[in-house]
């Protein structure tokens, strides 16, 4: 039984909206270079300004990392994966990830990102919206992963819960409401189209719970969002 929608979830916006819906595709279509610019080596100035203004980014990177370190041999699902840093450094601990993405100019980035890190065999970067993407799929995971996803997404507890379908550990890293950020980034995404969704705790136990899930680790990152590490419930 599909579960009631949790009326807590802040939506900033005017329309509910997917990940997956037109308006998202095109945005991050047209911003794939930019959003690589996060995780990028080169644009210094630009790349120092992210870690200082964008910490929360470097440090759901670094917790997950960390969280599956002991990755030699397994298997790791990235959805959303973008331009494919997560995956691709998973992939040189000696995992084999499988990254998820609508972006087709997400995915060029990072077949060519893996390619020169000489992962590409331990990398399958495929294209498709999550939801639909999974209904095809049978195959298990050690872990699957979404960082940045659920800012995007209306239904969150049936993405945890086609997650879990598909993998034993469940990674979520959660945006939350803080003024002004959450207001103004809110703003700025209106401007191309964009919804955003924000989270608070309690939101996130609940979700969790109607996925069928439970929460093993919490870590809030700062004011700016909240990372979660889960396993199927008892």
């Amino acid at each position: 039984m599909q579960p009631e929608p949790l009326d807590t979830v802040i939506n900033m916006q005017d329309n509910d909206t997917s990940l997956g819906s037109a308006d998202v595709r095109d945005y991050f279509k047209r911003t794939a270079v930019t959003f690589d610019d996060l995780y990028g080596d080169d644009q210094q100035a630009k790349t120092l300004f992210n870690q200082i203004f964008r910490k929360a980014i470097y440090w759901r990177f670094d917790l997950t990392f960390e969280a599956l370190k002991d990755g030699d041999g397994k298997r790791y699902l990235d959805i959303g994966c973008g331009s494919g840093r997560h995956a691709t450094l998973l992939a040189e601990r000696g995992a084999h990830v499988t990254g998820v993405d609508f972006s087709d100019e997400m995915l060029e980035l990072a077949r060519q990102y893996a390619k020169s890190r000489d992962v590409s065999a331990r990398t399958d970067f495929q294209l498709g919206q999550f939801f639909e993407w999974a209904k095809r799929k049978r195959k298990k995971y050690d872990a699957a992963y979404a960082l940045g996803v659920l800012d995007y997404i209306d239904d969150s507890v049936g993405f945890l819960s086609e997650m879990s379908r598909l993998s034993d550990q469940v990674i979520v890293a959660w945006p939350t409401p803080s003024f002004p950020r959450s207001q103004l980034r809110t703003w700025r995404y209106k401007r191309q189209g964009c919804p955003v969704y924000f989270y608070n705790k309690k939101n996130i136990e609940d979700i969790h719970a109607s996925a069928g899930l439970k929460i093993e680790r919490i870590h809030p990152l700062g004011d700016a969002s909240i990372w979660t590490s889960a396993t199927k419930a008892a």
